[in-house]
């Protein structure tokens, strides 16, 4: 049958998804209490778009119709691109943005938009239902899970690991 044939393969795909969100959540959580435990040095240099599409194309092979534009704002110097931090936590926060992106888009599109004036900014956007005003303040905090997001996937912790991620490195996100 095939109604038995399609509901089969959306079950094995949001098992593919939960493994992946819940992968990322482990290894975050591990990478963050190996810096916090031993004061650990972020000191490997990288380049965030390179990060970035590195992302993009693992995400492709589980979401292979969403689409993913990276603009450059201004002539950004080489230079103003690379970071020094960890990359395998700075990895998983950018996945994390980026699957929102992907579960919170009404067009299979969004757009990464990096800028380097004094300090690197990344704007993530993509068409879709907001978040409202009131719960704004509450984004950060563990397991909560906005009005927004009534019928989609998730644990109400990825924002919370993006946000640790973010001020390990020196960084801020709103």
């Amino acid at each position: 049958n095939s109604n038995c044939f399609r509901a089969q393969a959306f079950a094995i795909k949001n098992q593919k998804e939960d493994t992946l969100s819940l992968s990322e959540i482990i290894n975050s959580l591990l990478e963050i209490s190996k810096i916090e435990t031993s004061n650990q040095l972020l000191t490997e240099k990288f380049r965030i778009d390179e990060l970035i599409f590195d992302v993009s194309d693992k995400l492709k092979n589980v979401y292979p119709d969403f689409v993913f534009s990276v603009d450059y704002e201004e002539p950004i110097h080489e230079n103003h691109l690379e970071i020094v931090g960890n990359s395998r936590l700075i990895q998983a926060a950018l996945s994390n943005l980026m699957e929102n992106c992907i579960h919170y888009s009404s067009n299979r599109h969004a757009s990464i938009r990096i800028q380097s004036d004094q300090q690197l900014t990344l704007i993530f956007e993509n068409e879709g239902a907001i978040i409202n005003k009131q719960e704004i303040s509450y984004l950060f905090q563990h397991f909560f899970r906005g009005g927004n997001s009534k019928g989609k996937r998730g644990f109400g912790l990825g924002l919370v690991f993006v946000n640790k991620i973010i001020a390990i490195h020196g960084g801020t996100i709103t």
